[in-house]
């Protein structure tokens, strides 16, 4: 494919245009798309778009027809694995976005890094389980905002903290699964344990309430030897 020589286009109405033909064939040399040749140029997009339209090859293709890279050949991708190496205080103070870092690995991020210390920010509570050395903790947002993770806004609380200072740590459906041994409808809970510690703890407790307790029956005759006695 060749390109017509280098030289000044005009509009329609006869006036110079604001970009000339060889500026975006350099921005083209340079880049891999369309989008990437208006930031080497530093204009908007949509310019970028109206002035490479109206330059044509050869061939009758325009100059943005002809930068085309919709496969995204030749540009780096970046994805998740951007970030894997990203400080959590960066994320945090929103250096780096947190497109890819969930609640949870904030949470998790925050204990392995020593942001916070694993303990309620309230009453100092941190007694851990045995079955696994996890804290019965909830990351708290001061302002009520789960999107803003900026450090002076988060803080880890225990049920109990949570519960007289913020809300309801459960909801009813869960609270009668625990509480309410008359409740047959099977519920499928995950403790987030190993399945081992995790089955033990439910065949325990009933949690997902796989039989109800049965008083066991008493025969017609029971006792009757002990008022025999009390009458000798």
């Amino acid at each position: 494919m060749q390109i017509k020589s280098f030289k000044k286009e005009k509009s329609n109405r006869g006036q110079t245009l604001d970009i000339e033909r060889q500026t975006i064939e350099r921005a083209m040399k340079e880049t891999m798309s369309n989008k990437a040749a208006a930031r080497f140029l530093g204009v908007a997009f949509k310019t970028y778009k109206k002035y490479a339209k109206m330059y044509k090859t050869e061939d009758g293709v325009t100059l943005f027809d002809a930068h085309k890279n919709q496969s995204a050949k030749g540009i780096p991708k970046f994805g998740k694995r951007r970030h894997d190496k990203a400080s959590i205080i960066d994320i945090m103070e929103e250096r780096v976005p947190k497109t890819f870092v969930s609640v949870k690995v904030l949470k998790t991020q925050i204990i392995q890094q020593g942001i916070l210390e694993e303990k309620c920010c309230r009453c100092g509570y941190q007694e851990k389980r045995v079955l696994d050395y996890k804290v019965p903790l909830i990351l708290n947002f001061k302002d009520g905002d789960k999107r803003n993770w900026k450090l002076e806004n988060v803080e880890f609380l225990c049920y109990n903290c949570y519960f007289m200072c913020v809300g309801e740590v459960f909801t009813n459906k869960q609270l009668s699964v625990m509480e309410d041994y008359t409740d047959v409808r099977p519920v499928k809970i995950d403790l987030d344990l190993p399945v081992k510690h995790e089955q033990a703890i439910k065949d325990s407790v009933n949690l997902e309430n796989d039989y109800i307790y049965i008083e066991e029956k008493k025969p017609d005759d029971f006792g009757s030897d002990l008022i025999a006695n009390s009458r000798r």
